[in-house]
């Protein structure tokens, strides 16, 4: 399957813009325009000031709501693509209900409380090409293919000021490439203010000639995609947001489709960091006291020179996810802001870890291997000229890391720290040095010198071995792709070797196994740009003098490239004499990718396939495999089905299996352990009484409350309902329930389903202005 595209890209006066270019370098202090593809975390830049500056593309306050109008075409040619709904060669995306849609998607992004971005439907236009006209068009009809290159799925579009302007009778006629807008005085008084880079028109270009669409999540083979999901990225353009590279939760801003009813229900719903990005620019004030922030200074080694254009993100401890990212200043900012600062905002209250990660690609926007995904081309003009990582040659290929004490430029294997932020906190972390010298090798280990495809047995000290699955081990494999094997090198990085039977080989069993995770990488890779040689895989025996069975054999993935991208992970793993197993995730920045363990076998051994995050402590049977596969887009090729979805959510964590009295391996975590289960999600009537939702991974019973329409009270301001109903069904052992209950005339039932588990019950979700909906009447 190819992940086909969403594209944002602006206007200025006199100023060409085309969907895409190549690279955008910068000279001296000047910029090169082109387009802008937006930027993680945050908006859609401009570049203003006669060209020298960066500054973010923003709708006055005095302009809302946005009013929005439809072609009356509706959505033409919708089933040419394969279409699983069309019915004789016609459509069911009506234009009502293509309307309806759209509303749906604006509503999304409307009704968050946090943000004051309001819009309004203004009904249909004859215009079919979109165009800077202060028409503020949705059109399926644009004729223009500069709109639709090949592979692009919808191309929303941004005019703005390159300048600042203060509005007068003689300056509202603003001339810009292609068009012209006049500022409607009821909008704009006389002396209004209009900053350099404030939005003025918005359009929204479909390309029906190489996709069709459909109103619902839908599974499909073809290239037919759920219309209201890709609206709702593509107006996150429509009021200046971003590109965002987040995968875990999948964000509704990040630049790529799916032709999947995952990909519809998680790009219509909002991650933290969409709800951060519009709150960032339209801000509700008084619920901002609700959130925490997170500030710091990235620099360069040495500790002096600022290091811009690089990502942030806070990662929540609790859950493993990735909540809000921005990035550090650049010193192209029009504002007076230094550069290398940053600042993640709108933060639920919570413990985070800071990471940080780079927008690398050696590849080119149509190059291979993973590093077409992260294109900095795809993203913003700071990030695609930083000082770190930008333009065709970039002088350092930097690390992920977590922040950690203290911060030094070759700290990949620090504890990282663990911030709290509490609401209306800001937690100042200092300076974090970028990780792009070369680091030391772990203190007393050997280097194995891995090269790509490769795999190195390692002969455990005298009178050391390791119990693995009721067979004692004198040697381990240690294997290019972060897994270890037993009794046999497995370089394959196809994730279907972790079960057997060989891919490579049907009928021919596996080797047992340990992954962390068993992703594609290459070790021979130099992955620290001018800072020296390869990265590398280490081990060492560390006794223990006072217990032997703490006695273990230590393996370090340092640094290990990610193979054809600059991505890299780190991670240790310990074998303990005991049978115990740890494995330490520093930071691993593939997406895709097995971890947990394996007997290895035929393909027929008992195996549970676990969301880690949310199941931890699990107990496994005899001989069972436990593993969590990250398929965040892996490839057919090495076992995966290319979909947007379950990328890797345990970097900063501590995994720990530990052989039990089954005959099997308990699996826990510090870091996880006692969770309770997420907000379930996607609650439906199938017909007048019976109620379904998606089943939740991690909980082993729900509870249903149910309430009227009418009890939604506000009466602390915060943004929540007082209460959110009582409980109607509790111990549900499936996702599904009957309610025969039939409100009264005028008046209606809502629901609201929490799941359960030993830990405890979950949540019913945040209200949209981030505050936790109370439970209180809790189910028994």
């Amino acid at each position: 399957m190819t992940h086909r595209r969403l594209v944002c890209r602006t206007v200025a006066p006199r100023c060409d813009r085309r969907p895409f270019v190549a690279t955008l370098l910068l000279l001296s202090a000047a910029i090169a325009l082109g387009i802008t593809l937006a930027r993680a975390g945050g908006n859609i830049e401009a570049v203003v000031n006669g060209n020298t500056k960066i500054t973010d593309s923003v709708w006055s306050p005095l302009a809302l709501p946005i009013p929005w109008r439809i072609n009356g075409q509706g959505v033409i040619n919708n089933c040419n693509n394969g279409n699983p709904l069309c019915v004789g060669g016609v459509s069911p995306l009506t234009l009502q209900r293509a309307i309806d849609g759209l509303t749906s998607a604006f509503n999304t992004w409307q009704n968050l409380q946090t943000s004051r971005i309001t819009f309004t439907f203004a009904g249909t236009s004859s215009q079919t090409n979109i165009g800077v006209d202060n028409v503020h068009l949705i059109t399926w009809a644009d004729t223009n293919s500069n709109n639709c290159p090949s592979g692009v799925v919808a191309t929303t579009t941004n005019t703005h000021l390159a300048a600042d302007l203060t509005v007068t009778a003689s300056n509202r006629h603003v001339v810009f490439p292609g068009g012209a807008i006049d500022l409607d005085p009821a909008t704009y008084p006389d002396g209004t203010i209009l900053k350099a880079g404030t939005i003025l028109d918005a359009d929204m270009a479909w390309c029906p000639a190489g996709n069709d669409y459909v109103d619902a999540p839908l599974d499909t083979t073809t290239s037919t995609l759920d219309m209201v999901a890709v609206a709702t990225h593509e107006l996150g353009h429509f009021h200046g947001l971003s590109h965002s590279s987040l995968v875990s939760p999948y964000a509704t801003m990040l630049p790529f489709v799916d032709v999947t009813v995952d990909y519809g229900n998680q790009a219509r719903t909002l991650s933290q960091d969409d709800i951060a990005a519009s709150s960032r620019y339209y801000p509700e004030t008084s619920l901002a006291g609700n959130f925490g922030s997170i500030i710091g200074r990235l620099l360069l080694p040495g500790g002096t020179t600022a290091a811009d254009g690089v990502s942030v993100t806070a990662f929540n401890r609790a859950t493993g996810e990735m909540t809000v990212q921005v990035f550090s200043v650049s010193r192209f900012t029009l504002s007076t802001a230094l550069p290398g600062p940053f600042t993640i905002d709108w933060l639920p209250p919570g413990d985070y870890y800071v990471g940080v990660e780079y927008f690398d690609s050696t590849t080119g926007m149509n190059g291979g291997g993973d590093d077409d995904w992260w294109d900095n081309n795809r993203f913003n003009l700071t990030i695609l000229n930083s000082n770190v990582s930008g333009g065709a040659n970039p002088p350092f290929i930097a690390r992920p890391e977590f922040y950690s004490i203290p911060e030094t430029s070759t700290d990949d294997l620090a504890d990282q720290v663990a911030l709290t932020v509490g609401g209306g906190q800001t937690v100042d972390v200092g300076s974090i040095i970028i990780n792009t010298d070369a680091p030391p090798a772990p203190t007393g280990a050997t280097a194995l010198h891995l090269s790509n495809s490769t795999t190195a047995q390692v002969t455990f000290p005298a009178g050391f071995s390791f119990p693995f699955f009721g067979r004692s081990w004198t040697s381990v494999f240690v294997n290019d792709n972060a897994n270890l094997t037993f009794g046999a090198g497995a370089t394959f990085s196809h994730s279907g070797s972790f079960l057997g039977p060989d891919p490579n080989q049907p009928g021919v069993p596996v080797p047992p196994r340990i992954a962390f995770p068993l992703s594609d990488l290459d070790p021979g890779i130099d992955n620290r740009g001018q800072s020296g040689g390869a990265l590398d895989v280490f081990w060492k025996f560390v006794p223990d003098g006072t217990d032997p069975r703490n006695d273990r054999m230590e393996f370090t993935y340092l640094g290990i490239p990610v193979t054809l991208t600059t991505k890299s992970c780190t991670a240790v793993v310990r074998l303990f004499r005991s049978g115990r197993i740890e494995i330490q995730n520093r930071f691993v920045s593939a997406w895709w990718g097995i971890t947990g363990i394996s007997p290895g076998g035929d393909g027929t051994e008992p195996f549970a396939q676990i969301d880690i995050t949310r199941q931890l402590p699990y107990s496994g049977s005899a001989g069972q495999a436990i593993f969590e596969h990250f398929e965040f887009a892996q490839p057919a090729s090495v076992g995966g089905a290319n979909n947007l979805r379950h990328a890797n959510d345990t970097n900063g964590s501590l995994l720990v299996f530990a052989p039990n009295a089954q005959g099997g391996y308990d699996f826990s975590s510090p870091n996880f352990v006692n969770l309770r289960p997420g907000e379930v999600l996607n609650q439906v009537f199938n017909d007048a009484t019976h109620l379904g939702w998606d089943a939740l991974a991690g909980a082993s019973a729900y509870n249903v409350y149910r309430g009227g329409l009418g009890s939604f009270m506000d009466t602390d301001g915060d943004g929540a309902a007082d209460s959110y109903g009582s409980c109607l069904d509790a111990g549900l052992s499936s996702p599904a329930d009957t309610d025969a209950a039939t409100p009264a005339a005028g008046t209606g039932f809502f629901y609201l389903v929490t799941g359960r588990n030993p830990a405890g019950e979950g949540t019913l979700g945040q209200a949209s202005s981030g505050v936790p909906r109370p439970n209180t009447a809790p189910c028994p």
